[in-house]
């Protein structure tokens, strides 16, 4: 929580959300404690995404981007049971049902941490259905409730600009909820399929006109104060 206070003095914002995606941007997992948000941030380990974090992000309202903060994960025995490849990784086992095992992501997948900022993409609440699965749309109210509710609630001193944050926040992605099943690949899947493709992502290309009068002269200067 001193952490809290320190960026937000910094106009940077602690949110209770886990996050995964890749350069192409991150997806941002909403939601209480038990709705399945560290499960599937860590399914992403087995797949084409990467693993930013699957409790707290740290977010940037400038870029709207958010940073993984901790190489730690925590997931409980269901979890564990979604994704046997995490067998023998676990560095602390869950005794009991209310337990959660310990992994450290940069032992065992140091190759899976997105180690840069991502612009956020979609916001996601994530929602444990059984058997049917699926992506639907919701209203940016309810993102917000799932995200500021446990965000303001485990925060040390809960703020107007965090909460406008968030507000502005949900209000400039698309969100939805996430119906999880067993089968955690297809979750993660269906979060790609989230971030737009690579030929959206890249750089534009910029034709710049210099009208100059006796270029043999001021070309060089011009051409060195764009480049």
């Amino acid at each position: 929580f001193i952490l809290d206070s320190w960026f937000t003095s910094r106009g940077l914002y602690l949110l209770h959300a886990a996050a995964l995606g890749d350069h192409r941007g991150a997806v941002l997992l909403v939601g209480a404690g038990g709705s399945g948000k560290s499960s599937t941030a860590l399914a992403a380990l087995k797949s084409e995404l990467n693993y930013l974090s699957d409790d707290y992000v740290l977010f940037d309202p400038g870029y709207r981007s958010v940073h993984g903060i901790y190489s730690s994960a925590k997931t409980d025995l269901p979890g564990l049971a979604r994704m046997p490849f995490l067998k023998g990784k676990i560095a602390y086992h869950p005794q009991t049902p209310d337990e959660k095992g310990l992994l450290f992501i940069h032992e065992s997948f140091p190759h899976k941490i997105f180690n840069y900022s991502a612009m956020v993409r979609a916001i996601v609440c994530p929602e444990l259905a059984g058997n049917a699965s699926g992506l639907n749309s919701i209203a940016p109210a309810k993102a917000l409730k799932a995200l500021a509710g446990s965000t303001v609630l485990q925060s040390s001193r809960p703020s107007s600009s965090a909460l406008h944050v968030m507000a502005r926040l949900v209000g400039q992605c698309p969100a939805y909820r996430l119906q999880l099943t067993a089968d955690a690949k297809s979750a993660v899947n269906e979060l790609a399929s989230l971030l737009p493709d690579d030929n959206a992502t890249k750089s534009p290309k910029v034709s710049v006109i210099i009208p100059a009068y006796n270029p043999g002269v001021f070309l060089a200067e011009a051409l060195h104060s764009i480049l």
